[in-house]
């Protein structure tokens, strides 16, 4: 284990040496060591494919988060459900991922609290 705070670089040998743009965020086979640590066996990830995989659930390596406070939650009346911004990570280095909407599961209490909030400034029954 070289650290979280190690740097490591592209071996000459992976492909994603030679691609452009550099993708911003890698998965990696294994490390040589050598004068410097080279990852081998590189791949490019979207790191907003992996936010969406955290919010979906279901992957222990992926965590969503804390829902923040701004942009403020809102409620869709037309489809009744709360959606709020979300800052997933990747939980064995508490990598932080890019900000995403998502659906607040109903069995949260922060559900209710938005819902709340909505009801009592009239956006959830119009005209009443």
């Amino acid at each position: 284990d070289i650290g979280k705070d190690t740097p490591v670089f592209v071996h000459c040998a992976s492909n994603v040496f030679r691609t452009r743009p550099q993708p911003s965020m890698l998965v990696f086979n294994e490390i040589i060591a050598s004068s410097k640590p080279f990852m081998r066996d590189c791949m490019g990830v979207d790191p907003m494919a992996l936010s969406r995989r955290a919010a979906a659930g279901g992957c222990p390596l992926l965590k969503l988060g804390d829902f923040l406070p701004l942009p403020v939650p809102r409620y869709l009346r037309d489809q009744d459900k709360v959606l709020a911004f979300a800052s997933p990570r990747y939980a064995e280095l508490d990598h932080a991922l890019p900000t995403i909407e998502v659906a607040v599961p109903g069995d949260l209490i922060f559900r209710y609290k938005v819902f709340a909030k909505a009801l009592l400034e009239g956006e959830v029954i119009k005209g009443a």
